[in-house]
């Protein structure tokens, strides 16, 4: 026979272990607080309650679906272990405490920013699934703790809804990875900071239908912005600015930049096309070929 279990919200009560399995570790309490399993589908919160007794999840299970996961706490709560959260579900980060993501996970439906206080620290590329990623509140901050690489990166659309900060401590040419699309709401600015102001940091862009009209600053001298986008095109329609440098990597593709620029680093377009369609105004940097 066939039992059909509803789909519970479900509120992390702090297990001694810290594990996040499924049907084992009563871990969770149901909306009548009542302890309980998690089950496949089940909504869960990460707040306060929890929190004092256990702010260090491990994901212990490869396909923990939930149907959405909500980090909303006045504590820091850390995720790790060889689990995942699959399926569909999206993540919404509305705490104003500090949560860091360890494990890789494989959720496909997105993540939401939206607190002014929030520190997301990404200590894996794969940390956010492949869904995108929207920078819904002004004042909050990303870190990416290590560099990527020719296959690692962050494989979803990044959304700038609102100002935001990524800073990347990786440095050298995989610094920052981002294979998506960048969009952005006019007037709001995406700052990328560098977390070794020493060495250089370049960050691919690799998103084929990328039209950013949001603003960019590139906050350090050693960040380099590398557009990397193939045989498309590329149009960033805000204001690029900061001590930063822009690299044209687009293969058969076009960069155009449509927006009265003051970044004051280098210019190199080294393969594909750069386009203007306006004047840069204020302290140039140096082109040179590439």
């Amino acid at each position: 026979s066939l039992t059909l279990i509803a789909a519970t919200n479900l509120v992390w009560s702090g297990p001694g272990s810290g594990n996040w399995d499924l049907t084992n570790t009563v871990g969770w309490l149901d909306p009548l607080s009542n302890p309980t399993v998690f089950n496949y589908g089940d909504p869960v919160t990460f707040d306060d309650t929890g929190a004092p007794n256990n702010n260090l999840v491990t994901l212990v299970d490869t396909f923990l679906s939930a149907a959405s996961v909500t980090v909303n706490s006045g504590y820091p709560y850390s995720f790790s272990g060889g689990g995942s959260f699959a399926g569909p579900g999206k993540l919404f980060y509305v705490g104003n405490n500090l949560l860091t993501i360890n494990n890789a996970n494989t959720y496909t439906g997105g993540t939401i920013v939206s607190n002014s206080g929030a520190y997301l620290v990404l200590a894996n590329w794969a940390g956010l699934g492949s869904g995108p990623l929207t920078l819904a509140m002004a004042g909050g901050t990303m870190e990416v703790k290590s560099g990527g690489s020719a296959t690692a990166g962050f494989s979803g659309d990044i959304v700038v809804a609102d100002d935001f900060t990524i800073q990347l401590d990786g440095t050298g040419s995989y610094g920052g990875q981002f294979f998506g699309n960048l969009s952005g709401t006019a007037r709001k600015t995406l700052t990328i900071n560098a977390g070794n102001p020493t060495n250089t940091v370049r960050v691919r862009l690799g998103g084929n239908a990328t039209t950013y009209d949001g603003n960019l600053v590139l906050n350090n001298s050693v960040i380099e912005w590398a557009t990397y986008n193939g045989s498309s095109n590329q149009i960033y329609n805000g204001v690029i600015s900061g001590s930063g440098n822009l690299v044209i990597r687009a293969s058969g593709g076009t960069t155009i930049l449509n927006g009265a620029n003051t970044y004051s680093g280098m210019t190199t377009p080294t393969t594909g096309t750069l386009g203007f369609g306006i004047d840069s105004v204020g302290p140039v940097g140096a082109v040179t070929s590439g």
